[in-house]
């Protein structure tokens, strides 16, 4: 799963993220957040939801040994990285995808001010 998430709310899109890494290592699976303030080279961040190994770059997807059914998890500010993880492992995005997006903050009314009127 490929999940990117948007929108204006930028603690949301932290917090939500955070809570989706916790939830899929909690269940024993593999999980990479990708977040704004995060510099990592994107060979070294893959190499987080990878068993025991190093990233060889250019190794398709299908023969690297991957943590168990990972998440790719993305705040909008950094889903350009999305196309790095493709270049350096051929097949990246065919393997984890599809791509998903969620959307937080953007609403011109508050969920109260549209139940109220």
């Amino acid at each position: 799963m490929i999940l990117i998430i948007e929108g204006t709310d930028q603690s949301a899109k932290a917090l939500l993220g955070n809570n989706l890494r916790n939830t899929q290592i909690s269940s024993g699976k593999g999980a990479l957040l990708v977040l704004a303030e995060q510099d990592g080279a994107p060979e070294h961040q893959l190499e987080k939801i990878i068993k025991g190994a190093c990233l060889v770059p250019g190794t398709p997807a299908n023969e690297i040994p991957w943590k168990e059914d990972p998440a790719i998890i993305m705040v909008s500010e950094k889903a350009d990285v999305l196309y790095d993880f493709e270049s350096l492992v051929p097949g990246f995005i065919d393997r984890f995808g599809p791509i998903t997006t969620s959307t937080v903050g953007d609403k011109k009314k508050s969920f109260w001010d549209r139940i109220i009127g």
